[in-house]
């Protein structure tokens, strides 16, 4: 809420307590929240666009583990469209081929949904090099949270990630532990600027 609807609730309901205030505020808040989820989904279903969440729920019903079924799920239950959505499937049994159907779907995503995806873990699936490498060249560089620990990535996919995270101007953290990539390459993970590390 900007300065100026706040000045503008007050002037409207100036007997209101503090605890009263503060509830209008919440309830003003939630209903400008909803309001803008509402609109952002209403302009991309006009133009035949699918929204993050939509493009997502499609790609994980695809590959149909139970992590991916239960995510889809959630995002099809999910009542806002909340600004930043963090996507962590975590023992998923994803595959490098499963990668490419949710490289395809955020391929399809226009830049403006993609901007919204924040933090995004594949730690503990077996993708190996070249499901790396897929991800590398389809990531956003607004992410701000990679975790790929034990995802079986050697040398070859793991140089593709590291490329990836030199230009990754949003990104803050990344962890790629437990993968078998060489101390050389660990020492460059090291090297990177701006970001916590963990490799």
């Amino acid at each position: 809420m900007t300065m100026s609807q706040d000045r503008e609730i007050k002037r409207y309901y100036p007997k209101f307590t503090r605890r009263e205030f503060g509830v209008l505020v919440g309830a003003f808040s939630l209903t400008l929240m909803t309001a803008t989820g509402k609109t952002m989904a209403s302009k991309l279903s006009q133009s035949n666009l699918l929204t993050l969440e939509e493009s997502l729920q499609n790609a994980l019903r695809a590959i149909g583990s139970d992590v991916t079924m239960a995510a889809a799920d959630n995002f099809a239950s999910s009542v806002v469209s909340s600004s930043i959505l963090n996507l962590h499937l975590r023992n998923a049994r994803i595959t490098a081929s499963d990668v490419k159907i949710i490289a395809n779907a955020l391929d399809k995503t226009p830049s403006s949904e993609l901007a919204r995806l924040g933090s995004f873990s594949l730690s503990y699936n077996t993708i190996g090099d070249q499901g790396a490498m897929t991800l590398a060249v389809y990531f956003i560089v607004t992410l701000t949270e990679l975790g790929l620990v034990g995802c079986s990535i050697g040398d070859q996919g793991g140089k593709e990630i590291l490329e990836w995270a030199k230009n990754a101007s949003g990104l803050r953290l990344i962890c790629i532990e437990e993968n078998n990539i060489s101390e050389e390459l660990r020492n460059q993970f090291r090297s990177l600027k701006g970001m916590s590390v963990f490799v």
